[in-house]
């Protein structure tokens, strides 16, 4: 390779990283955060000090740990290191060697795109339990500012009974108050709602970066992408230059990477709006979905609390009831329900944005590049309707969940917390949900037919067209 190429692909390489590591800034400042909050420290101690037994008596004991929240921001760090080494290792290893290789370049790309991933994953991870313990020791205050009344409220949230009882009531007012730990109340960390959309955001752009840095890299690295490309923009001129009706046909039939891209946009939009506005609907704070959702999830797991309007103490029985209820809904969990569709959003939306790229910026990608881009866009797809069709049923059964209890329960918690009885469904279930996910896989299964028909036009065209050199 000469040297000139060589340096253009390092400094390829670098702005990418340069750029990806100015997006993960959030996540090296919540490791400054974490390690310097003593009041998580306190947490751990205590954490190590009261056995399950008696945090069960007031709260849910399956709480925050230090695995999650200081040792999962090394591990992913620790990826996300294996990932700018690779890079690097990949960047000498192709200068010593004379021809490109595809299935190199390929493995290179789908390897430091799986480590960057699952570094975000961690890291926000991460985060979102740290949320969780933040708002896990304002729940100690029971809704007061006031050091009496949040003493009246430990007293009255930890029983009589409990042995070292003294003890755990310490360590919960300074968890509450920040007292004896050196450092005001927690630090304040973005919500744990909003940690989700910002890790969207920032896969999204590291996705949409990594796929755009290595298209440009293989244009620049590969011999053999020119003379294809300028076949297939001949083949785009002539089509542009016939009538209306031919042009618009020949758009959508010939088997080029820009109509693959093109068929693939319109599809996914037909497919993927309603999910959109799913994921919407249950991830914005605002939305009565996320409300719910909040009184099944969340607030079961932080301190009891007077929970139920109407209820003076936090030990009458509507409350106890609902606490005790709320703790016994498996299998669901949040995560899978309103977090994870977030992720698998961010990953569609970053294969798409891939494909509008390889339409407005052609010539960019060899056909074996294109072909892997595309069948990575099928997997992610599959997985995304798999989490949607997932997290819509969890959300049926959730609310079923609500509606099948007992009269007094419906009329003493549902009610009083949602103003009826009975919950309505948020959105498709039962019959209408499978048949969604059905209408959802023949408009994919359409989508992959005729572009793979397109792909193999494509190879069976060079095919062609290297005998023809050869002859």
């Amino acid at each position: 390779m000469n040297e000139t190429k060589n340096a253009k692909k390092w400094k390829m390489i670098v702005t990418a990283f340069a750029v990806v590591l100015a997006i993960m800034v959030p996540y090296f400042i919540f490791i400054f955060v974490s390690h310097s909050d003593n009041v998580l420290k306190e947490y751990f101690q205590f954490l190590k000090e009261v056995p399950t037994a008696s945090l069960q008596t007031f709260t849910n004991p399956l709480l925050p740990s230090k695995l999650y929240i200081l040792v999962f921001p090394y591990i992913a760090f620790g990826l996300l290191g294996v990932a700018i080494l690779f890079a690097c290792f990949y960047g000498g290893f192709h200068h010593r060697i004379i021809y490109f290789s595809k299935k190199l370049f390929l493995i290179s790309i789908i390897l430091i795109l799986g480590l960057l991933f699952a570094s975000c994953l961690l890291f926000s991870f991460a985060e979102y339990q740290y949320g969780i313990f933040n708002d896990w020791c304002k729940s100690i205050k029971g809704g007061s500012d006031k050091f009496n009344e949040i003493l009246a409220h430990i007293n009255s949230l930890v029983p009589t009974t409990l042995p070292n009882r003294d003890q755990v009531i310490d360590h919960l007012i300074n968890l509450a108050t920040g007292t004896g730990t050196h450092n005001p109340y927690p630090f304040v960390w973005i919500g744990i709602n909003t940690i989700w959309w910002i890790t969207g955001l920032q896969i999204f752009f590291i996705i949409f970066i990594t796929l755009r840095t290595s298209f440009k890299i293989e244009q620049l690295l590969s011999t053999t992408i020119k003379i294809q490309k300028n076949e297939e923009i001949a083949v785009l001129k002539n089509t542009f230059n016939q009538g209306l009706a031919k042009k618009i046909l020949g758009l959508f039939l010939i088997p080029t990477e820009f109509n693959i891209s093109l068929w693939t946009i319109i599809f996914s939009v037909v497919i993927f709006s309603p999910y959109l506005v799913y994921t919407f609907s249950i991830a914005i704070t605002s939305t009565q979905a996320y409300r719910f959702l909040l009184y099944s999830f969340i607030y079961p797991k932080l301190t009891r609390n007077i929970i139920i309007p109407g209820t003076i103490d936090l030990n009458d029985l509507p409350n106890k009831e609902y606490y005790d209820t709320m703790a016994n809904h498996a299998p669901v969990n949040f995560f899978l329900i309103v977090n994870l569709p977030i992720i698998a959003t961010a990953l569609i939306a970053a294969m798409l944005f891939a494909f509008i790229f390889v339409m407005l910026k052609r010539p960019n990608l060899s056909k074996a590049g294109f072909i892997s881009l595309y069948s990575g866009f099928l997997a992610i797809v599959c997985f995304g309707l798999i989490v949607y069709l997932y997290s819509q049923s969890s959300l049926g059964w959730l609310v079923e969940f609500w509606n099948n209890q007992s009269g007094t329960f419906k009329q003493q918690i549902t009610t009083k917390i949602f103003g009826t009885p009975n919950i309505s469904y948020f959105w498709f279930h039962g019959n209408e949900l499978i048949a969604s996910g059905i209408l959802s896989f023949f408009f994919l299964g359409v989508l992959s037919i005729i572009a793979i028909s397109h792909i193999l036009k494509i190879k069976k065209q060079d095919q062609t067209t290297k005998i023809v050199r050869q002859a």
